[in-house]
């Protein structure tokens, strides 16, 4: 099994297998940085489908389709523009920008 799995997304795929004449499969996952891993047992198929029902993972995945809906969308977001002037340590009067999400 992969560590922190928490942290990857990726693809998951079933490849068919013919060993010694009996069919299996093994399971595949491609993660979107590149890395790879197979589930080769029915315990880490098991741990994989178990670490994918948590509310945590369910959130993030959540959130990553709907980033992905928005691809190549303007996105505009409302914010409150606030300036403020405060002393630097010279005494001289800094302006600091701060923009409020």
């Amino acid at each position: 099994m992969v560590d922190s799995v928490s942290t990857n997304f990726g693809m998951h795929a079933q490849e068919p297998l013919v060993q010694r004449g009996n069919l299996m499969s093994v399971q595949v996952i491609s993660f979107d940085n590149g890395g790879q891993a197979i589930l080769n047992s029915l315990h880490d198929l098991e741990m994989y489908v178990h670490q994918n029902e948590s509310p945590g993972i369910q959130q993030r995945r959540c959130l990553r389709l709907a980033l992905r809906a928005l691809d190549r969308q303007i996105v505009t977001w409302p914010y409150t523009h606030v300036e403020v002037s405060c002393p630097t340590p010279k005494g001289n009067q800094g302006r600091l920008t701060l923009h409020h999400l």
